[in-house]
């Protein structure tokens, strides 16, 4: 019990000065912790001590049975008043049905007023102190994990080890369209995962029960209307506090409009390859923002006469008079800014007809120009 303080403040809210006493003398016998008590006779009294900003208590001692106030009603009261204070019930024999009961409702635990003694009360309160601070600690964990669940930008489901569905946050219902009551409790691979892909899935939730992190995964699945959706997902394991695992922490983004461009930019580039092959006295150029060559295609190397060599680690600006070169770097900052260009040049005493196409990526930006020169 390391975290518990050697002063302990405790209200004791007790009618009986008799029972007052004997708690006071109890708890001033007990070595290595210092007991401050401050007594309320009534629920009223307890409330004005509460409500005292000079005031500070570790622990409340209630007798649910005052005169104004009896049972499970005096501890809610208590409770809304002073909800960051652990409370422990005292009670007599003939009540212990309703201390149960007063667990039940929030209470750290209760003592029969019979059994007393410097040894149970000083470690119930110390028990008790230990047990609401770690249960706050515990609360505050799960509202920051729900906060986390609820405005993350990505899918989170929580599977159990036989893919029964524990958590689904919002965006995992944007992505599935269908509402978390409709699929919590119920098999995720049967729901979302097409047969073909089932056998893979279990698989990557047995690694990741027996330890192993799986990040980057593309995964294919179906939404509640049957759409294809491809996701990149990252799976984790879930354990107790114990370490024993429970479950599979599924992060997911979805990333289907990527993996069709993808596919159509790689249909493109077969193309466009076999279009630049083919054609004669034509080369194309893939310029950075630096003007440097990137990529060099086509007839280049039989048109301008070269080694594949020459162009590395050379610039556009290299081959270009002072006069030329201010002429492309307006056209090239016009390409790179989003608009086509067309230009003819002579370079080594050949004339070119030169079109300048914006390369953009998926971010609105455009980091690479294409530069087709025809002889």
């Amino acid at each position: 019990m390391n975290h518990v303080e050697d002063h302990i403040h405790v209200l004791l809210i007790e009618d009986r000065p008799e029972d007052v006493e004997f708690t006071s003398v109890i708890l001033s016998l007990v070595k290595h912790i210092k007991f401050t008590i401050e007594w309320a006779p009534c629920l009223e009294d307890g409330f004005r001590l509460m409500s005292d900003p000079t005031k500070h208590f570790d622990v409340i001692l209630l007798d649910l049975n005052l005169p104004e106030s009896k049972g499970i009603d005096t501890l809610s009261r208590v409770m809304s008043h002073m909800p960051q204070a652990p409370v422990v019930v005292l009670t007599g024999l003939d009540d212990e049905k309703i201390a149960l009961e007063a667990l039940h409702k929030g209470a750290q635990d209760y003592l029969i007023k019979g059994d007393a003694n410097g040894k149970t009360l000083p470690r119930i309160m110390r028990y008790a102190i230990e047990r609401k601070r770690y249960g706050d600690l515990l609360r505050a964990s799960e509202d920051r994990f729900k906060r986390f669940l609820e405005t993350a930008a990505v899918s989170v489901v929580c599977l159990s080890s036989s893919h029964r569905i524990l958590e689904f946050n919002h965006e995992a219902e944007t992505i599935f369209r269908t509402h978390k009551e409709d699929v919590l409790g119920r098999d995720f691979s049967k729901l979302f995962v097409p047969s073909e892909e089932q056998s893979r899935f279990s698989e990557g939730i047995e690694q990741v029960m027996s330890g192993n992190l799986i990040t980057h995964r593309r995964t294919t699945v179906h939404d509640s209307d049957g759409n294809e959706r491809i996701l990149s997902c990252n799976l984790s394991r879930m354990v107790t506090v114990e370490g024993r695992p429970i479950g599979a922490l599924v992060c997911s983004h979805d990333v289907t409009d990527d993996a069709r461009l993808n596919e159509k930019i790689v249909i493109k580039d077969k193309l466009y390859r076999l279009l630049v092959q083919h054609t004669p006295n034509t080369a194309v150029f893939v310029i950075n923002r630096d003007g440097q060559f990137t990529t060099v295609e086509g007839n280049a190397f039989k048109t301008f006469a070269v080694t594949p060599s020459f162009f590395e680690g050379k610039s556009v600006f290299d081959f270009l008079t002072l006069k030329q070169r201010a002429k492309v770097e307006t056209l090239l900052a016009n390409a790179f800014k989003g608009t086509e260009e067309t230009f003819e040049e002579c370079l080594q005493g050949r004339n070119y007809l030169v079109h300048l196409l914006p390369i953009p990526n998926g971010k609105n930006q455009i980091p690479f120009v294409m530069a087709i020169a025809r002889d």
